[in-house]
C-alpha cells in the first residue's frame, strides 16, 4: 500500500490531470469497471424492497443480459456527460465479456444464487498497535446467503485473476500472502465483519490458460490471513493517522511496484528522482518501530507466520 497515494486520493481528493491532447471522448477503465459493476448490480440486486432479504436469482435470459448492458453503459456515461451514441453502443459491447465471464463463473454449478442485496454496507472493529479501537467501513458489491445465514461479500474485480494456482488452498494462500503485504485488503475485511462471514474477489478479465475457479479467491472468516488482517489493518491505521503518508516508490528488496506503472497520481511523486528515491529509502531503512513495519510489510512471507 502506497501512503502517498492514499493521501493524495483519499485525503485531498485530486484526481489525475486531464490530458490537454484529448479531443475525444474515450472507453477509459474507470467507465468500463463502472458500467460492468452497474450492469451486474442491476441483473442481480432485484427490487429495492427485496435488498437485505435473502432471494433466489437464477441466471439472466441473453436478452436481459444485452437490455441491461446497454441502459448501464447510457447511465455511466450520461453521468460523465459523454452522449455520443456510438461510443454508448461500444462501452456495452466491450463490457458484455466481463458480464458474461462473471455469469458463467457464478452459475458454473448451480442453477440460482441467494442474493442478499448488491451494494451492500457493513464495519468491523480494528485494534491499534499502540492501543484503542477504530471502526472501519465498506461498501462490498454484492452479499450472497451463506451457510447458517451468514453472508457471503463478493468484491468484482475487472482486472486478470493474478493467481491460476490448482487448487483452492493454493489460491487462498496466495491471497493470504498479499493480506500481509498490505495489498487485496477488501476481501479480509469483508471476511472479519462479522462471525462466520466470507469474502470474496470475482475477477471478470480473461486469462488465457485460467480455468473457471480460478476467477474467484475467497478467505472465510477463521483464516489465518484473517487475523492477519487485523494487525496489518491496524497497523496501516495507526501510521495514517500518525501522519506516515510517504510514496512507496521502491520495495525494501529494492524492486519497483507494480502498482507505479498505473497509478493515476504518478505526477505528483518523484519516483523518477533517483536522489530523492534513495534519500527516502535510506531513512525508511534506518527507521524502527511503526514506521518500519509498515516500510518492510512488503516483505512478509506466509510461511513466517505459520
Amino acid at each position: 500500500a502506497c501512503g502517498w497515494q492514499s493521501f493524495l486520493g483519499q485525503s485531498l481528493h485530486l484526481e489525475a490531470a486531464p490530458d490537454p491532447l484529448a479531443d475525444l471522448p474515450d472507453l477509459d477503465a474507470a467507465l468500463l469497471g463502472s458500467t460492468v459493476h452497474r450492469a451486474l448490480e442491476t441483473l442481480l440486486a432485484g427490487p429495492p424492497e427485496a435488498q437485505g432479504q435473502a432471494r433466489k436469482v437464477g441466471r439472466p435470459t441473453e436478452s436481459t443480459v444485452r437490455e441491461h448492458l446497454a441502459e448501464a453503459a447510457r447511465a455511466v456515461a450520461y453521468g460523465e456527460e459523454l452522449r455520443v451514441p456510438g461510443l454508448i453502443a461500444a462501452l456495452a459491447l466491450r463490457a458484455e465479456v466481463f458480464v458474461h465471464r462473471a455469469l458463467d463463473v457464478e452459475f458454473a454449478d448451480t442453477d440460482s444464487l441467494h442474493i442478499q442485496g448488491c451494494e451492500v454496507r457493513g464495519e468491523l472493529e480494528l485494534k491499534l498497535p499502540g492501543g484503542g479501537v477504530r471502526r472501519l467501513s465498506f461498501l462490498a458489491d454484492r452479499a450472497d446467503r451463506g451457510e447458517g445465514g451468514a453472508p457471503i461479500y463478493t468484491d468484482y474485480k475487472t482486472s486478470r485473476p493474478p493467481w491460476v494456482q490448482k487448487g483452492a488452498a493454493k489460491r487462498a494462500e496466495k491471497l493470504a500472502e498479499a493480506v500481509l503485504r498490505g495489498e487485496r485488503l477488501q476481501v479480509a475485511a469483508y471476511a472479519a465483519s462479522q462471525e462466520s462471514a466470507a469474502g470474496r474477489y470475482l475477477f471478470l478479465r480473461p486469462r488465457s490458460g485460467a480455468v473457471d475457479e480460478a476467477y474467484a479467491a475467497a478467505l472465510a472468516h477463521d483464516a489465518p490471513a484473517v487475523e492477519a488482517f487485523r494487525t496489518v489493518g491496524g497497523e496501516l491505521i495507526a501510521a495514517r493517522e500518525a501522519g506516515m503518508a510517504f510514496a512507496r516508490m521502491e520495495k525494501p528488496d529494492g524492486s519497483r511496484p507494480q502498482a507505479c506503472d498505473w497509478c493515476e497520481l504518478s505526477e505528483a511523486c518523484l519516483r523518477h528522482d533517483s536522489g530523492a528515491r534513495r534519500r527516502l529509502v535510506e531513512n525508511l531503512d534506518q527507521s524502527d518501530g511503526l514506521l518500519f513495519d509498515v516500510w518492510s510489510m512488503p516483505e512478509r512471507k506466509w510461511e513466517d507466520q505459520a
